[in-house]
């Protein structure tokens, strides 16, 4: 399944720390600590007609908004300078009339100079003036803040496709729909009905005007790769922010006196995952060697998708046409149901519903369920059906969602379900059909294509031990092969040759298209008192139904043929030799006799 890059991880706007500890209330755009600056509450309600009055005292939201570094410098707009320069003046002004009395009444005054008096008058009436200005125009009015409770969230992501088997036993997967939903369940308390009241009488707004309420945020956390594609319910998107909100108008409970009405508000957000190029899931179907034509095996196969676990086969359908008769045997126990209909439209339907997968069968990605007919099976039908897949995770790389309360500060209330699930419809045409086989590389008593092949290779002066096999995983692991179990034989020692023998086998497996083969490595050798010597032997083994499949089996093994190859011969030690370079005895004379002569 391919997978384009993804987003990169969601960190403070400003300098990339991932340490996020709240959201802007004004732009939602989360922050640090180094960035993120807290409006004083009572110089927000002073200069900025903040939130106090509406009851968040004593909440875990509390009355304080969180702000970033760079939306600070909104706050102070022309009405905020006009308090503050107002109320300065007019203080100092008060301040000066205040001296001036006290000066007259300590040094038996009788008048205080009428020009000082008049300019300290002019002064505060200015300042009271500027005051007033700022309060008509110290900024906008802030939001209504309303706390919801949130509960157990959830997250589905659906990809759905189709599998198509033609006539030629050649498969097709194609990817028709990859959507995702969100789903943040909550409830509104009663004390939220008085803070719609408080807000009403505080900024004097009439109670049939409809408002606005916002009931925090919502942080998609994780390499986030959707793409919200409409309009979310309750929510506003901005990055990978949901900013939450509400109509109170929308929302009975918190306009009208009756608390019968239901206190429910959700948020839904649906997106779509446009990353998703390829199906994960394949289906083939084989005629089973070991019985007759009449029993039909149908191999489900799926991909390893990083960041996902628990995968889980929710329910297969298989719909046979009537005319193939009655069903004899289906593995697992699967239901059978007939749909009724004409002779050519009827068809029986089977259900195998959550059929368990062993440790096997999930380390190599596959899984057999066999059916057999009592008729037989037509050359010329075609199978369909539905499979759905289910894993733990999400397709898009969304790890959870953190929430926030409307003032900025985390709310650590909530908790998530991430889920995926694969729904593929498929069509399989049985005119290509044939009896599966099992190939194994090298057979030259029954391929000649295998007469080149030899699965033997022999190394001396190097002994057969554990770096040796581990030099030999490693080299699989490294090239993308899935090495299942290494065992080592118990040594065996010849005690009148004085040579120790010594047995490894390696099993793994790999995947050629929608082709499983399987592996098999034995490393044995001799050590002791002769030279050491090692042996290598490499088998291969697939099932197929036709000639694609064979040649993937062989392809496979010339693959691992030729990595182990290149890794035993790196191995190997090899002689020192000069080219041009002939032994000369005369030369090798003089440097005996010149040797004796130095002794």
């Amino acid at each position: 399944m391919a997978l384009t890059p993804r987003a990169s991880l969601l960190r403070c706007y400003r300098c990339g720390n991932p340490e996020v500890v709240g959201i802007c209330h004004d732009c939602r755009r989360p922050v640090c600590q180094q960035h993120s600056y807290t409006v004083s509450r009572r110089l927000g309600q002073w200069l900025f007609r903040r939130f106090a009055g509406l009851g968040l005292e004593g909440t875990p939201c509390g009355p304080d908004p969180l702000t970033c570094t760079h939306c600070r410098r909104k706050l102070w707009t022309a009405g905020a300078w006009l308090i503050l320069i107002g109320s300065s003046l007019t203080l100092l002004a008060l301040s000066g009339l205040g001296l001036g009395m006290i000066l007259t009444r300590l040094f038996k005054l009788s008048t205080f100079l009428t020009t000082q008096r008049s300019w300290l008058l002019g002064v505060t009436g200015l300042g009271l003036i500027l005051l007033m200005a700022g309060f008509l125009y110290r900024g906008r009015r802030p939001f209504l803040p309303i706390l919801w409770r949130p509960g157990a969230g959830r997250v589905a992501e659906k990809l759905s496709g189709e599998i198509t088997f033609d006539a030629q036993a050649r498969l097709h997967t194609t990817v028709t729909a990859s959507t995702g939903r969100l789903t943040l369940p909550g409830h509104l308390a009663a004390s939220e009905r008085q803070r719609v009241k408080a807000y009403r009488s505080r900024f004097r707004i009439s109670a049939t005007d409809d408002l606005t309420f916002r009931g925090g945020f919502a942080l998609l956390k994780g390499r986030f790769s959707g793409d919200l594609s409409g309009p979310a319910t309750n929510a506003e998107r901005h990055g990978h922010v949901l900013r939450l909100e509400g109509q109170v108008q929308a929302q009975p409970f918190l306009s009208d006196t009756n608390t019968r009405e239901a206190t429910r508000w959700d948020v839904v957000a649906d997106y779509t995952i446009p990353s998703v190029t390829e199906l994960p899931v394949r289906l083939l179907p084989h005629l089973v060697e070991t019985f007759n034509e009449r029993t039909l095996a149908l191999e489900l196969q799926w991909d390893d998708l990083e960041g996902l676990s628990e995968v889980q086969v929710d329910n297969l359908r298989l719909e046979a046409p009537t005319t193939w008769g009655a069903i004899s045997h289906a593995s697992d126990g699967a239901l059978t149901h007939v749909t009724e209909g004409a002779d050519a439209g009827a068809v029986r339907t089977l259900n195998w519903h959550a059929p368990p997968l062993d440790s096997q069968q999930r380390k190599l990605r596959r899984r057999f369920f066999e059916v057999q007919l009592q008729r037989g099976v037509d050359p010329v039908g075609v199978l369909r059906g539905q499979v759905t897949m289910s894993w733990k995770g999400a397709i898009s790389r969304l790890e959870g969602v953190s929430l926030f309360f409307p003032l900025g500060r985390p709310d650590a209330r909530g908790g998530l379900k991430v889920q995926s699930t694969v729904e593929a419809n498929f069509a399989l045409s049985l005119a290509g059909l044939r009896y599966q086989d099992v190939r194994h590389v090298p057979d030259a008593a029954h391929h000649p294509r295998d007469l080149d092949k030899h699965d033997l290779k022999q190394l001396n002066e190097v002994p057969a031990d554990q770096e040796l096999v581990t030099a030999l995983t490693d080299a699989l692991l490294h090239a993308g092969y899935e090495v299942q179990r290494v065992v080592e034989a118990i040594p065996q020692a010849d005690s009148r040759r004085g040579v120790l023998t010594r047995l490894w086998d390696v099993t793994g497996s790999s995947h050629d298209g929608v082709c499983a083969v399987d592996f098999h490595l034995v490393v044995s050798g001799e050590s002791g008192k002769t030279a050491p010597k090692t042996q290598v032997r490499l088998m291969a083994r697939g099932l197929h139904t036709h000639e694609a499949g064979e040649r993937a089996v062989e392809r496979t093994w010339k693959r691992l043929y030729t990595l182990l190859m290149e890794t035993l011969n790196a191995r190997e030690p090899r002689a020192l030799v000069i080219t041009g370079a002939s032994p000369d005895t005369s030369s090798l004379r003089d440097l005996d006799d010149q040797s004796g002569m130095e002794r």
